[in-house]
């Protein structure tokens, strides 16, 4: 009896004589940050992941482009603002977020050195800094999300990332789905600029998520130093 023919590809491995990769819950890919952030994911039952009420940011209008706030002391935890448009109250975000960067750092804004474009050894937009265009000047992690009408920001000593979801609708699965789409984007905005490799994940980490109005949900990561022995 002739022998049926294989179908497709064999797997990659075996095309490259490797052995079989391990793809169980110990491999390094799913870590538990990658599990919280998949998409659907329930609350995990363990810190920092389990379900917690959203921390309510500090609010702004749109004349803190010219009179943002003081700084305020952050004691280990970014903190959080939030500014929406009423309709008849318009901002621009970045202008509110140079300003609120300036105020925090002490300078004036025609200091004012930012870096949240495209990472130079991936491509994607993580790991904003600013500071004062010198090395041994303060410096500050930032974050900042929008849906075009209401912009959330957060100001922090460490590696800070943002994560914006919409809930489409009043089920648990679209709250969810909303929550996991939030968390990926807060743990790749987190992500340092030249740690954008597997790596990253390794960094501890807490999270929280941020009051914003209507259906949108907002999570903040950030990277948490670890105390030294």
């Amino acid at each position: 009896m002739a022998e049926s023919p294989r179908r497709g590809r064999p797997p990659r491995y075996k095309r490259e004589g490797r052995e079989r990769p391990n793809t169980g819950s110990d491999h390094p890919y799913w870590t538990r940050e990658r599990m919280a952030a998949a998409r659907g994911a329930p609350f995990p039952e363990h810190e920092p992941f389990a379900r917690r009420d959203p921390e309510p940011p500090r609010l702004l209008g749109a004349a803190a482009e010219q009179d943002p706030p003081p700084p305020v002391a952050r004691a280990g935890r970014p903190s959080f603002w939030l500014v929406t448009s009423t309709g008849r109250e318009r901002y621009e975000p970045r202008r509110i977020l140079y300003a609120l960067l300036a105020s925090d750092l002490g300078i004036p804004q025609d200091r004012l050195v930012v870096e949240d474009g495209p990472c130079p050894w991936c491509g994607v937009r993580h790991g904003f800094t600013a500071g004062d265009g010198t090395d041994d000047g303060p410096s500050v992690c930032f974050a900042f999300v929008t849906d075009g009408r209401t912009a959330v920001y957060a100001l922090s000593g460490t590696a800070v990332g943002l994560g914006i979801g919409t809930r489409l609708g009043p089920s648990v699965r679209a709250e969810a789905d909303a929550r996991s789409v939030a968390r990926r984007g807060a743990y790749e905005q987190m992500a340092v600029r030249g740690r954008c490799g597997p790596g990253r994940d390794a960094l501890p980490a807490d999270l929280t998520y941020v009051a914003a109005p209507g259906d949108l949900l907002v999570t903040a990561v950030w990277h948490t130093p670890e105390e030294p022995s």
